[in-house]
């Protein structure tokens, strides 16, 4: 049945350089279109770190945007407080025309408003916290803040009509902050034949590289959270034992990569680095296709889509246990390390010698996790909740 579906979430595209969550609810949108929903997006005009999105009103791929300008740029990127003006009065006068409202993200008034006038006017409501309720992202920064916000959700996640989860873990996570128990099993979900029909880019004519150079790579923002300072150090003491290598990061900076540069000095691994930012989003994926593993060693992570693309970009994965991602560790693809980082440089290693092996089991795996599989489940739980 053709219904009308309001996302409301502080950031979408272009707004990339804030993480994986503006993706996600880009792929669900297009994908619900494609399945007859119409889609309208409330948001602000969040861009990035310099800049703001000055176009108000756009239609992208038949999603309708309605952005909200922020009071402040530097407030939204870098203390999480998203001010948009006129956002509420609109969600007040407006949530009542929406068959169902779908909430991305936890710590910000756009989401309280939206359960709220939610509530009011018995308009089904779900809620999709994509990991944030973890206690390393509460503890990041501003967990003051957080936790009051935690305990203003508290009536609208128990009145909320369901509340999907990334992974086994983060039921629990869930569980701590509401008593209802509509809580569903919402994976990210990717459009891997988009990403397999993208061309591939040589990074060693790219670069100027020896064609014995292997190619490690990390995708995603550079924070605290992704733990590349670990990384840098497992690198470095493999480099003792082979050479050949580098380590390209496809980022947006988020405070850290002034510390990564100063710590690969100090451990003479500077030139071995390469930084690569640009926000389209297909070049990022022509350069992990190159690739030979993919690595991260998150200090918590719920279900990485930077994991989902290398995979559909044929890459094997290194990661550390705190990613996650165990409902699906037994089809070996990757190779886990634990917190004890045990022969951690030896792993790398292996699997950078042994990349091939690994790489057959990916094809069953990322069937799992198809965008189409996702949507057809997540309208399951619109209709039946």
């Amino acid at each position: 049945m053709w219904k009308k579906i309001l996302f409301v979430t502080p950031f979408f595209v272009p707004a990339y350089s804030y993480g994986g969550i503006v993706r996600v609810a880009y792929e669900q949108a297009k994908w619900l279109l494609s399945k007859w929903y119409s889609v309208t997006v409330v948001t602000t005009d969040v861009r990035d770190a310099e800049s703001r999105n000055e176009i108000q009103t756009e239609n992208i791929e038949g999603i309708e945007i309605l952005r909200f300008k922020n009071i402040s740029n530097y407030l939204a990127k870098y203390q999480n407080l998203y001010l948009p003006i006129w956002m509420k009065k609109w969600l007040k006068q407006n949530i009542r025309n929406f068959d169902i409202v779908h909430i991305h993200d936890i710590y910000n008034l756009p989401t309280y408003w939206a359960c709220k006038y939610s509530n009011i006017n018995w308009v089904k409501y779900f809620i999709q916290p994509h990991g944030t309720l973890s206690q390393v992202s509460l503890d990041s920064r501003k967990k003051s803040i957080k936790l009051r916000i935690l305990n203003s959700l508290k009536y609208y996640f128990d009145q909320a009509n369901g509340l999907f989860w990334l992974t086994q873990v983060e039921i629990k996570e869930i569980q701590k902050v509401t008593d209802n128990s509509h809580i569903y099993e919402l994976p990210n979900g990717i459009d891997i034949k988009k990403i397999q029909d993208i061309w591939t880019c040589n990074i060693h004519d790219k670069y100027n590289l020896w064609s014995n150079i292997s190619i490690i790579s990390f995708i995603g923002r550079i924070q605290y959270i992704k733990w590349l300072d670990i990384a840098f150090e497992i690198l470095a003491k493999m480099d003792k034992k082979f050479p050949h290598w580098r380590f390209l990061i496809i980022w947006p900076d988020e405070w850290e990569k002034k510390k990564l540069e100063i710590l690969a000095i100090h451990l003479w691994i500077s030139d071995k680095i390469i930084w690569f930012w640009e926000e389209n989003t297909n070049h990022k994926y022509e350069l992990l296709k190159w690739s030979e593993i993919f690595l991260l060693l998150s200090r918590s992570e719920w279900f990485p889509m930077s994991i989902l693309e290398a995979l559909a970009c044929g890459l094997p994965v290194y990661v550390s246990e705190w990613t996650k991602f165990h409902t699906v560790e037994d089809y070996h693809a990757w190779i886990f390390i634990r917190d004890d980082f045990e022969l951690k440089e030896d792993k790398l290693l292996y699997l950078l010698k042994n990349a091939n092996q690994y790489k057959n089991n990916l094809e069953k795996l990322l069937d799992n996790f198809s965008i189409g599989s996702v949507i057809n489940n997540l309208i399951k739980y619109y209709e039946n909740s």
